[in-house]
């Protein structure tokens, strides 16, 4: 398959086990952001960032944006 491809056996697990981190990565923004919108369902999208933020310092706010666009957790009008 990789020949297939034209590329090496090497890249192709890369990409699979990036993949694979990016949505394990996603999970965990989404269950953290469904842990704090039980206890505050009226949270606005700044202050989910920062509560996020203390907990996820490895993600960005864009990354952390496209999730809950992605996810339908934030309205077009909302920006962080």
């Amino acid at each position: 398959m990789c020949n297939y491809f034209k590329i090496s056996r090497n890249a192709y697990y890369k990409s699979v086990k990036t993949i694979e981190k990016s949505r394990i990565k996603q999970e965990l923004v989404l269950n953290l952001v469904h842990s704090v919108k039980a206890e505050q369902p009226r949270v606005g999208g700044k202050k989910l960032y920062r509560h996020l933020s203390s907990e996820l310092h490895l993600l960005g706010k864009i990354v952390i944006n496209k999730n809950y666009r992605c996810n339908g957790l934030l309205k077009n009008h909302e920006v962080i």
